[in-house]
């Protein structure tokens, strides 16, 4: 029998990622992926603003990887896209899609009638909210959702689902329903972060007991690592952010001594960057932890293409005094692309979200 595939694509303002393949028993089939640049222009925080351009950058990657699919999931993110977290009575999907369709305009600060609303079962809510459950509820504005529906038409494919980060993650971490977790290197009762570093934004998702407990969006990405060194060097950002990828590294004030002048004055440009983007995540963190009862945040894994700045995960680390990783070791992922698999390792970091999105009930 034919398994029923998925072409699943993640947006970002600087790389487009295609992943092509299937969920089954518990494993992720990989049959073919991508990555490559975004066309300029073509998306702004998360609006799709020239689908043409989109659209015939995905048919390019259809074409080239000889992608046989006729099923799309995309990822959708950024500011107009709205998250909220409830506890509604513990009812069927059915009941809770009823109730939320008369009070869920009372959960967010729009007008639900410019929005596509949906919503997930969390877990049951915390001990002494009887008989209730969390939802995650998520709004999309309509404008912005239909540029993801126009792409689909253009490539004539059937949109199968339109995700969100936190979901994808969430999946890909601990499965979804009855179906078994694709990751198999972080426990189940761990208590850590997830921090997806992008190019002008960054998510930040807490979980607890194989359960996402939490998650926002940041408006700060590695891109910022790219404007201060444009600004210092005074050189072009394209050149910055060359800089930043061919030799960027990031370490503290007292490992200098076994450093060379020049990568001292490169990490002295990239440290003040970095160090923003950790002030806002430490924000959040505290905010979490200072309404948690559980026994403290014990890790962080990274992932994105903002993560590969070197060093940055000790960094992270030597901030926040806990082990750092990244999100990378999954053992129930089969890629049989021709790619071959030290790079199809190598390019997974920027795959997260694509991946996740695969994983369907």
């Amino acid at each position: 029998m034919l398994k029923k595939t998925f072409l699943a694509v993640d947006i970002g303002n600087t790389n487009v990622k295609a992943v092509w393949g299937y969920y089954n028993k518990q494993t992720i089939c990989i049959l073919e992926y991508d990555i490559i640049k975004a066309p300029e222009n073509v998306i702004k925080d998360g609006k799709i603003t020239d689908v043409e351009m989109m659209a015939t950058t995905l048919k390019d990657i259809i074409k080239k990887n000889r992608i046989k699919v006729n099923k799309l999931i995309m990822n959708i993110s950024g500011t107009g896209v709205i998250t909220r977290e409830v506890q509604l009575p513990r009812s069927t999907d059915e009941e809770l899609e009823n109730i939320l369709k008369y009070d869920a305009q009372q959960y967010f600060p729009v007008d639900l009638e410019n929005y596509v609303m949906d919503f997930r079962v969390l877990d049951d809510a915390p001990i002494g909210s009887d008989n209730m459950c969390r939802v995650l509820l998520v709004a999309v504005p309509i404008k912005q959702a239909d540029e993801y529906m126009k792409i689909a038409e253009r490539l004539k494919l059937d949109m199968e689902a339109i995700d969100i980060p936190a979901n994808s993650i969430t999946k890909l971490l601990f499965g979804i329903g009855s179906t078994k977790s694709a990751c198999s290197n972080i426990s189940a009762k761990e208590e850590f972060v997830v921090l997806d570093i992008g190019s002008d934004t960054t998510g930040v998702y807490i979980f607890q007991n194989s359960k996402l407990m939490f998650n926002r969006i940041l408006l700060i990405g590695s891109g910022e690592i790219d404007r201060y060194i444009s600004n210092s060097m005074e050189i072009d950002y394209l050149d910055a952010q060359k800089i930043k990828l061919d030799r960027g590294r990031v370490f503290n004030e007292e490992e200098e001594a076994n450093e060379t002048i020049e990568n001292i004055n490169l990490c002295n440009y990239i440290r003040p960057a970095v160090d923003n983007l950790i002030l806002d995540i430490n924000r959040l963190v505290e905010f979490y932890v200072s309404r948690s009862s559980f026994g403290g945040i014990k890790k962080m894994y990274i992932c994105g293409g903002g993560s590969q700045l070197q060093g940055l995960g000790k960094y992270i680390g030597n901030y926040f005094n806990i082990p750092v990783d990244y999100l990378h070791k999954f053992l129930n992922i089969e890629y049989k692309g021709k790619k071959g698999m030290d790079k199809f390792t190598a390019d997974f970091v920027y795959m997260i979200n694509a991946t996740g999105t695969l994983i369907r009930e």
